[in-house]
């Protein structure tokens, strides 16, 4: 399991990212912050937060993590939400067009 990576020279320990964590999966060890991969759901929450920057969630672990529980190998699965334009421009409902630029 991966979690997200931590810089522990940047990192201060004021635990805002551990505030912030819906999993519970960081926590302060002395005055560094650590993190559980395997409660771990790379949510982002802790790098969004971090005032230091010292968290960075790998985008792809991310990816990888998702395949793994959709259990696909690769596909994006970026159909258009029904009612927004999709590949054509236009809406999927018929008789309904979708201005844009507005």
């Amino acid at each position: 399991m991966e979690g997200p990576a931590i810089n522990i020279a940047w990192c201060k320990g004021c635990g805002i990212c551990v505030a912030f964590c819906p999993r519970k999966a960081l926590h302060l060890v002395g005055e560094k912050c650590t993190v559980d991969p395997v409660r771990c759901v790379l949510c982002g929450l802790c790098e969004l937060y971090c005032p230091d920057l010292a968290i960075t969630v790998d985008p792809e672990a991310v990816k990888r993590r998702t395949s793994e529980k959709s259990g696909k190998s690769g596909s994006s699965g970026t159909a258009a939400p029904p009612g927004r334009p999709g590949k054509s421009g236009k809406a999927d409902h018929p008789g309904k067009e979708t201005r844009h630029g507005l």
